[in-house]
């Protein structure tokens, strides 16, 4: 009687290869679902920074003393003056920085005396848009009365700042 101890070299080219089958999934559902973390992290990173930048305006805009968008922050009210600034792809607040490094475009567009609209472009094209409706807006170079209805008024941060005092 011939007892046969060990495996055949068929026998462990099937096992390497399902092995490798085995260890190629694993792989691809981690790496997987390392990829799915880190978009979930940038995307609860960016709905942080949006909803920081809404408490800001609503906070300090709401019932400031004087509120203007302009390139000077000469404002006529009295008061200490503060501003929002867009630089290097993140928001600062009276020169200290507020938000990530992730916004393509900051604009504002001003609907009419009393309301305006911020609008956050991000760099993967997402836009979030905050409206705002102010007690005190000024706006230098916009005659409201002789304002079309369609006419859009649209000005970016990066041109502009925006001055307020409270």
């Amino acid at each position: 009687m011939n007892k046969n101890r060990g495996f055949t070299l068929v026998e462990l080219l099937v096992v390497i290869a399902v092995a490798g089958l085995l260890l190629a999934v694993v792989l691809s559902l981690l790496l997987s679902g390392f990829e799915s973390f880190g978009l979930g992290s940038d995307r609860a990173d960016r709905q942080s920074d949006i909803r920081l930048v809404e408490s800001i305006i609503h906070n300090e805009l709401r019932n400031a003393m004087c509120v203007k968008i302009d390139t000077l922050g000469d404002l006529s009210c009295s008061g200490t003056a503060s501003k929002i600034e867009w630089t290097d792809k993140a928001i600062y607040q009276g020169g200290r920085k507020v938000t990530g490094e992730f916004f393509k475009e900051v604009t504002f567009e001003i609907i009419n005396e009393n309301v305006f609209e911020l609008t956050l472009e991000f760099e993967n094209q997402e836009l979030y848009k905050i409206k705002m409706l102010l007690n005190n807006f000024s706006f230098d170079d916009v005659d409201f009365d002789n304002l079309d209805e369609n006419e859009k008024i649209i000005r970016s941060l990066n041109d502009y700042n925006l001055y307020y005092k409270k």
